[in-house]
């Protein structure tokens, strides 16, 4: 016989849990988080005589995805109450201001 305190993940804890839950659940948009920023710092090796311009736009493209990434957690993820859920969705627009920013503007 199991009960829910022999099991550690079906005890009720605090709202982190709950949030750490819904992300696991939803793991591989992190791991496409992780991918990205692999992604960029592989580039940026590769590419040893980048100049100012194409890194700011490399940068842009990151910011960018990862902007989209975090929004799309903040609207799918509904554990974990709503603070963690803004912080996500700030996070979010803030990824997709500078990058768009970054595409329009890189030198600036």
């Amino acid at each position: 016989m199991t009960s829910a305190v022999s099991q550690p993940h079906l005890r009720p804890g605090p709202a982190g849990g709950l949030l750490a839950q819904g992300l696991s659940r939803r793991w591989w948009v992190l791991l496409l988080r992780g991918l990205a920023t692999i992604v960029f710092g592989v580039l940026a090796f590769l590419w040893p005589g980048l100049t100012l311009i194409t890194l700011a736009i490399m940068w842009g493209a990151y910011a960018f995805v990862d902007g989209i990434l975090s929004l799309s957690l903040a609207v799918t993820v509904r554990d974990g109450g709503a603070a963690q859920r803004w912080w996500l969705a700030i996070v979010g627009v803030v990824g997709l201001l500078a990058g768009v920013s970054a595409f329009m503007s890189p030198i600036a």
